[in-house]
């Protein structure tokens, strides 16, 4: 038998059900873990980086690394 409640009605409900997810969340989910893990594969440039005040910069480029198009085509 066990021993009798004294307090409340009994068992109490479950709060974390499981849910299904869709295919196009977990692509989404699994493109933001690939960027994370990049980041880490990058952590050295990153402290680099933050070290020299660079730290808000997005990409570093070097000299002539940039795409300059001609006269014309502008």
């Amino acid at each position: 038998m066990g021993r009798q409640c004294t307090t409340g009605t009994g068992k109490k409900p479950k709060q974390y059900m499981r849910i299904s997810v869709d295919y196009t969340h977990k692509l989404q989910l699994n493109e933001k873990l690939k960027q994370i893990s990049s980041w880490g594969r990058q952590r050295k440039q990153i402290e680099l980086m933050c070290s020299q005040r660079k730290g808000l910069h997005e990409n570093l480029r070097n000299s002539g690394e940039a795409i300059v198009l001609p006269r014309d085509v502008e």
